[in-house]
């Protein structure tokens, strides 16, 4: 079996080629330093045709996924799951940014890797925004859903910048002099913002699924709709403690008849329908996060001699009920020299797949339950028909396990809570955005970072900014989050 290190190497160069491929189209070394023309971005000419422009938004997707933060050794799964209670390293691990996140350490870089990334992204959706609502050769059908997607794109990348950083610049242009010394804006406006986009998105998109060009309709669910801007505000909505509106935006994803729950083995295919948004990987490898976190494929697997991969921790793996089928289709183990080591198998590629069968997803159904049971739950919508009761029991169900007996609105919050870490589990960072926005991170890392051979103060619950971006914005000089290093 090849090494750890190995398969890091093979990750790490993916996720370098795919920054540097978005680093060269924006032109941007760093999204403070450099005002390139629309031109060197993407060429004016690419927004005189439906399929031009479509394009511009397939690239961001594309970027996405292949080993850029959605999945793979740079993904969010993967960090946000090291600095939680989700992942446990191996010990013999070199890589000093796994490390540092799995340690909760206050050095840079940790958990910096993101920023970068993300503001890229922002860059291109505000170059895409300004270039198609300029356009004369895009038809109007096609320019209100690029608009819409550019929109929740932008949405999408300040959700987590908000929540990994705290305050941050709210840049919305490709205007540089703007750009360059734009300060960190109060989360509260940044919300303000992510919300203000979704909406717009909302009456931009309609219901329907459409083509690479934008143009027909498709079964597949690759380009953001209606839904997908909706799903994305019902969370903003949950975390802003907004729960009558959280309720309302679930409510319309789950009564859609596009969506449902799918069978545990069905979810994280291509054809899910539980699938709100997924992106397509684009390579033979189907899916990084299956490779990496999948111990069973032939190049991982622990090996003590050669470094083991990451795998499921303790915790996690001890928080399944008895009887949870998620612990037999969504996870598994294997034992080397006498010790068992659970693992992710939410994903079941081998690596070596010729044609794609999983997407990576980003929005699903069993999410929007676990939102709506929430959102009652805190307005005390307990028991009965609709009811915080009733969205759980049916999450249960399909796992296989009974209705919760919990009568009080902190015993079935804290049920919900449960619900989440073993549904979600090494899914877009949810539980570690979970641990941070309900305060149970105070709570669980103390004793958890100690385990890993770490400590633990509430500042690390905020990655790092990158020291570079410090240094080349002075409205951002000066202003690292605390307890990190200021350059």
């Amino acid at each position: 079996m090849k090494s750890l290190k190995n398969n890091i190497s093979k990750f790490r160069i993916l996720s370098k080629v795919c920054v540097a491929i978005i680093l060269c189209l924006s032109s941007c070394k760093k999204f403070v330093e450099v005002d390139p023309p629309i031109q060197a971005i993407t060429g004016t000419e690419i927004y005189n045709s439906n399929s031009g422009a479509a394009s511009v938004l397939t690239g961001i997707y594309a970027s996405m996924v292949q080993g850029s933060f959605v999945q793979g050794i740079s993904g969010i799964s993967l960090r946000t799951g090291l600095s939680s209670d989700e992942l446990t390293l191996d010990p013999s691990s070199n890589d000093q940014s796994l490390q540092n996140l799995y340690q909760n350490v206050s050095t840079y870089p940790t958990g910096s890797e993101f920023w970068p990334d993300l503001y890229a992204y922002i860059f291109r959706a505000n170059d895409a925004i300004e270039s198609i609502q300029s356009s004369k050769g895009i038809s109007d059908q096609v320019k209100k859903q690029l608009l819409g997607e550019a929109k929740v794109i932008r949405a999408f990348c300040y959700f987590y910048l908000v929540n990994l950083y705290g305050d941050v610049p709210l840049l919305e242009s490709t205007n540089y002099k703007i750009n360059s010394v734009a300060p960190r804006s109060n989360n509260v406006i940044v919300y303000q913002k992510i919300i203000s986009d979704l909406l717009e998105a909302q009456e931009l998109l309609n219901d329907e699924y459409v083509s690479a060009d934008a143009s027909t309709t498709t079964s597949e669910r690759v380009r953001p709709n209606k839904s997908v801007a909706t799903a994305l505000l019902a969370r903003v909505y949950l975390y802003t403690k907004q729960w009558d509106k959280a309720e309302t935006q679930a409510s319309s994803i789950i009564a859609n008849s596009k969506y449902k729950l799918e069978s545990l083995d069905q979810v994280f295919l291509s054809n899910s329908q539980e699938a709100i948004w997924a992106l397509q990987n684009r390579q033979t490898l189907d899916n990084l996060d299956g490779l990496l976190f999948n111990l069973l494929h032939s190049d991982n697997g622990p090996n003590p001699s050669q470094g083991r991969p990451v795998f499921l921790s303790s915790q996690l793996w001890k928080s399944f009920e008895s009887g949870d089928n998620r612990k037999i289709q969504w996870a598994d183990s294997i034992s080397a020299n006498g010790t068992t080591y659970p693992f992710v198998h939410k994903y079941k590629t081998d690596g070596n797949s010729v044609s794609i069968t999983e997407y990576s997803m980003m929005f699903r159904l069993g999410e929007q339950y676990l939102i709506r049971a929430e959102a009652r739950a805190q307005q005390g919508k307990i028991t009965g028909a609709n009811s915080a009761t009733e969205d759980i029991n049916l999450i249960r169900a399909r796992a296989g396990l009974g209705n919760i007996n919990a009568n009080s609105q902190t015993a079935i919050i804290n049920l919900i809570y449960k619900e989440r870490q073993v549904e979600l589990f090494t899914e877009g960072g949810h539980r570690w955005l979970d641990l941070k926005r309900t305060g149970e991170i105070e709570n669980v890392m103390p004793t958890v970072s100690i385990s890993k051979g770490g400590t633990w103060a509430s500042f690390k619950a905020l990655y790092a900014i990158p020291v570079a971006d410090l240094k080349a914005n002075p409205n951002l000089t000066g202003h690292q989050n605390p307890g990190y290093p200021q350059q």
